[in-house]
C-alpha cells in the first residue's frame, strides 16, 4: 500500500463554502461509492483563518491523505474505477469544483492522536522534519510526519514533509513547527475521516 497526499485549491469561480460544501457532500461520498483500490481517505479542509494564508499566492482550500492498493492504477482512469462510465462522472465532478492540484506520493511516520485534540494543524516544509523532534515539544499531542518520497503532479512544488500536528492551540501548534522550519507553510485544518 502507498501513501499519497494532495493539496487542492477551489475553481476561481467558487466561494470557500461552496468548495466545502461540494468536497464534503458530493465529491467525498463519491469517489468512496466508486473509486477502486481506496483503503483511507481523509479530507482536510482549511479553517477559514488560515494561519499563513497571507503567505500563499494561491491559498490551499485543502489537503487529502489518500491510501491506496497500487499508485499506478489509482491515477490510471481505466483502472481506478469499476466502469468507464464511473471514471467520467468522478473526473467531471472533479474539475466542477477544483483548479489546481498538487500530488505527492509520501512515506509517513508518527502516531495519530487516540482522542479528539482541540485543533489540527498541516505544515507544508521544504526542510526534513524528524517525528520525533515534533512530539516531544510542549503543546504538540500527537503528530504524522509525511516525508516526500516523489511528486505526483509535474508542477507540483518541491517538499520535503508534510507534517500533521494536533495540539490544544493553532498559534502554539504553528510556533513548534515553523521552529523546525522557517520557511514552513502552516494551515489549521478540520480533519473529516470518510475511510
Amino acid at each position: 500500500m502507498t501513501d499519497l497526499i494532495f493539496f487542492f485549491q477551489r475553481r476561481p469561480d467558487m466561494s470557500s463554502d461552496e468548495f466545502r460544501e461540494h468536497y464534503l457532500g458530493v465529491h467525498a461520498p463519491l469517489g468512496m461509492e466508486l473509486t477502486v483500490g481506496m483503503v483511507h481517505y481523509t479530507v482536510n479542509l482549511t479553517h477559514p483563518r488560515h494561519i499563513d494564508d497571507a503567505l500563499l499566492a494561491e491559498p490551499h482550500d485543502a489537503m487529502t491523505s489518500i491510501t491506496v492498493d497500487d499508485v499506478e492504477a489509482f491515477f490510471d482512469p481505466a483502472r481506478a474505477f469499476a466502469t468507464p462510465q464511473d471514471a467520467a462522472r468522478m473526473l467531471a465532478d472533479h474539475d466542477a469544483f477544483i483548479g489546481r492540484m498538487d500530488a505527492y506520493v509520501v512515506q509517513a511516520s508518527g502516531r495519530r492522536p487516540a482522542g479528539t485534540p482541540a485543533v489540527k494543524v498541516v505544515a507544508r516544509t521544504v526542510n526534513l522534519v524528524d517525528a520525533a523532534l515534533v512530539a516531544v515539544r510542549e503543546g504538540i499531542e500527537a503528530v504524522v510526519v509525511n516525508t516526500v518520497t516523489k511528486a505526483v503532479t509535474p508542477d507540483a512544488p518541491p517538499l520535503a514533509t508534510v507534517v500533521e500536528a494536533w495540539g490544544a492551540s493553532a498559534d502554539g501548534v504553528r510556533a513548534v513547527l515553523v521552529a523546525l522550519d522557517p520557511h514552513a507553510t502552516v494551515l489549521e485544518v478540520s480533519e473529516h475521516v470518510f475511510r
